[in-house]
């Protein structure tokens, strides 16, 4: 692989929007989260730049301002979490939650498998409409009475009744219950919370948040690292609460601020750093490697959320989305419209390319 890396524009959103999170159906479909101005969550189907990837619009939360994380606790059944937030002009992030119950946060599911059909309006890359149908039932399940801020959602393999929802501003992770509505603290320490010395108002600890090989992966966007720690089949941390916090990759030396990530099959971490503008690849205990953009460029302007394709064709895809610098404008002044984005990792010949990132070893 040369750096940077090759990469496609596939969808340009308008002015300003703000494209939070993105997961990855089994079908190979996309769900995307919108943040800011406007709680939608759309669907792309064909995510590829050579089969023309049509855009619909699912479904918009009027009852608040925007969404946030998604994860996929079973199959083509997800759980995406929203509520209302205000973005201050300097990126800083505040909300309207007292944790004493009157939380204005949410949980919803959202389900493909029964046979529900809604018309989803669509446009292609060359700006075509069409109407398609599409399987979906979209239910709220609990309103996040004690929660100050949810952001990152995690399924836990193995548990389909389950999801972690990091909370940025207590500093720590709740477990959903997604039968009862009910959640409860999963995991509380330190490296979750944003340090007390921090300035400035809304200040994010805890991220974006991922479960791999049995450990909970998160990211805490002020002290600019990436931490785990092992976690039981329930999402709680094991040893009864002893298991101990490792960091996995300390990046403040070398950027301000991380924002989601994504961990591919070798257990290379791809990170993005929103109001930083770049695309970062790191091994554990290793220097972080620019992969694309940069602090003065729009190629990755506001970089939100990354995830790679599940099958064959699609494993060594990389989709990431952004804000377009809603955040923090680059150079001070530029934004744009939120944009997913394909990069290419690999030229694919499935029985002679293996993976090997030669510029992380």
């Amino acid at each position: 692989a040369h750096l940077p890396l090759p990469n496609h524009i596939i969808t340009q959103f308008p002015s300003p929007t703000w494209l939070e999170n993105i997961v990855v159906r089994s079908n190979g479909d996309l769900l995307l989260t919108e943040f800011a101005p406007t709680a939608n969550l759309y669907l792309v189907s064909n995510p590829n730049p050579n089969t023309n990837p049509n855009q619909h619009l699912i479904h918009t939360f009027d009852s608040v301002q925007g969404l946030a994380g998604i994860a996929e606790p079973a199959e083509d059944l997800f759980v995406v979490v929203g509520g209302n937030i205000t973005l201050g002009g300097n990126g800083t992030v505040s909300n309207n939650a007292s944790g004493n119950g009157s939380s204005p946060f949410f949980a919803w599911i959202v389900d493909f498998r029964d046979n529900t059909i809604l018309p989803l309006q669509g446009v292609t890359t060359d700006g075509q409409q069409e109407t398609t149908k599409q399987n979906i039932n979209i239910t709220q399940i609990a309103q996040l009475t004690a929660a100050l801020l949810p952001n990152g959602v995690a399924s836990i393999p193995g548990n389909p009744d389950t999801v972690l929802i990091a909370d940025s501003f207590a500093g720590l992770v709740w477990r959903l219950d997604i039968q009862t509505g009910s959640h409860k603290v999963a995991v509380k320490v330190p490296e979750m919370s944003a340090p007390t010395n921090s300035s400035g108002g809304g200040v994010v600890g805890i991220n974006g948040i991922k479960m791999h090989l049995g450990y909970l992966y998160w990211i805490n966007s002020a002290t600019v690292k990436i931490y785990r720690v092992k976690l039981d089949r329930d999402g709680y941390r094991e040893g009864k609460g002893t298991a101990a916090v490792e960091t996995v990759a300390d990046l403040s030396s070398q950027r301000t601020f991380l924002d989601d990530f994504t961990i591919d099959d070798d257990g290379v971490i791809w990170v993005v750093t929103n109001s930083d503008n770049t695309l970062l690849a790191v091994k554990e205990g290793k220097k972080a490697v620019l992969v694309g953009g940069g602090k003065t460029e729009l190629t990755f302007a506001g970089d939100t959320a990354a995830a790679f394709g599940r099958d064959y064709r699609s494993r060594k895809m990389l989709y990431v989305t952004t804000c377009g610098g809603l955040r923090a404008p680059v150079n001070g002044t530029v934004t744009e419209g939120g944009r997913w984005l394909l990069l290419i990792l690999v030229v694919f010949g499935y029985d002679k390319v293996r993976t090997g990132y030669h510029f992380l070893k």
